[in-house]
């Protein structure tokens, strides 16, 4: 509903900006009529003739038609919004007194905003680049063969991800020969019905000590015990708020996993770490809960990972007791567009995407493997299958950043 209405609000500036510059005898803003009402349109039409709004069973090339008038719609009601703020200063008045001008900017605005448009649409639906990460564990164990993880999250598996692009994600994984893969929430969009022969091939994933799972805020919104059942009928350790400990080069592995903070609204257990083997620790952060500096290193060899598929509150998990290595996070999609990330930092504690370092531990936000339909759009971000080195030489290079 917030989506349409906002459509609604974009396709009325755009309408009235292209009236205002070719006049009011024009039949461009008309032409763009059609285009303006599929925004609005769209997602009514994915849940009148799909399933659902935001992941409707309609064929791949509809939504990515209907996607592309939703971008240039919104792009064009900013512009307007622009428009409207420069047209309040007299050089802007001057320059659009020419008839001459008037007549060339509707169009070129036009034809700017659709390639903008159609750029950032095919960014978002391009295959994930990889990104490696060599992280030494300042506090951890060293091993000989250093421990390979692969991040995946935000699939968002729906009908923009089938066919070709799922099956070349299956062998970009499959390559990387990784002992853990750890999937941090929103793996699918829809039920299980709807999905289950997408998601099914999720078990085609491959790693030497296993797969783990958490939820995301997506997979409460449509048949939460389902997609559980689902994936640990795949073979998928599925952790909610509790832990799994594996063995590398003789090392303990352990990985913690939490809930999505949706899972209150659902009413069920929000997130809480499990119990820890620390003085005076609690299930849940909180002024009372001792921080991991306050008891000194308490990981006794292991190497511990928390995944949250939000990035809020990083720092806090950062300093409980007795500590992780590294957290995994996903959600922001890197902010998708770079005009949001102002605002995807303000809703996620500061973070939006990359690298972090809060003391001892390492935090990484990946820009998502793929990205939700209601807005398929990414610039300045790519789709990403994050690859970890962890455990190796702790003199090791620089960090590479992001993709751009």
């Amino acid at each position: 509903m917030i989506l349409t209405l906002i459509s609604l609000a974009a396709g009325l500036a755009a309408f009235w900006l292209l009236r205002r510059l070719s006049g009011a005898g024009s039949f461009l803003p008309w032409i763009m009529l059609p285009v303006f009402l599929a925004a609005v349109l769209r997602h009514p039409l994915f849940l009148l003739l799909g399933d659902s709004a935001f992941s409707p069973s309609l064929p791949r090339l509809l939504i990515i038609i209907l996607s592309w008038c939703l971008g240039l719609t919104w792009l064009l009601g900013g512009l307007a919004l622009g428009w409207r703020i420069l047209s309040l200063f007299p050089l802007t008045q001057v320059l659009g007194s020419g008839r001459r001008f008037d007549r060339v900017i509707p169009g070129s605005m036009i034809l700017l905003c659709a390639g903008l448009t159609a750029m950032a649409g095919l960014r978002g639906l391009a295959d994930p680049v990889t990104v490696s990460l060599d992280l030494p564990l300042e506090a951890g164990p060293t091993f000989r063969r250093p421990l390979k993880v692969v991040q995946l999250t935000d699939l968002h598996l729906s009908s923009l991800t089938a066919g070709d692009w799922f099956d070349r994600l299956i062998l970009q994984i499959r390559r990387e020969n990784p002992d853990l893969i750890l999937l941090t929430g929103d793996v699918a969009d829809g039920t299980v019905a709807d999905r289950s022969l997408l998601a099914d091939r999720l078990g085609e994933l491959r790693a030497s000590l296993g797969t783990v799972l958490i939820p995301g805020n997506h997979e409460y919104y449509a048949d939460y015990d389902g997609w559980m059942a689902f994936y640990r009928k795949l073979g998928f350790r599925v952790l909610e708020n509790s832990s799994v400990t594996f063995i590398h080069e003789g090392i303990p592995v352990e990985i913690t996993g939490v809930t999505d903070e949706q899972a209150l609204k659902d009413g069920r257990p929000g997130p809480e770490l499990p119990q820890a083997d620390c003085p005076g620790s609690g299930q849940a952060l909180g002024d009372d809960r001792r921080s991991a500096e306050a008891h000194g290193d308490q990981r006794n060899g292991a190497v511990r990972i928390l995944l949250k598929h939000r990035p809020l509150d990083a720092e806090q998990y950062a300093g409980t007791c007795p500590g992780f290595d590294l957290i995994l996070s996903g959600h922001t999609h890197g902010g998708m567009i770079l005009p949001l990330f102002p605002l995807v930092a303000a809703m996620n504690s500061g973070f939006v995407r990359g690298v972090y370092r809060s003391g001892r531990t390492w935090i990484y936000v990946s820009d998502g493997t793929f990205l939700w339909n209601a807005f398929p759009f990414r610039m300045g971000t790519r789709n990403t299958v994050a690859v970890f080195t962890l455990g190796g030489d702790r003199d090791g290079g620089d960090l590479p950043g992001e993709p751009d």
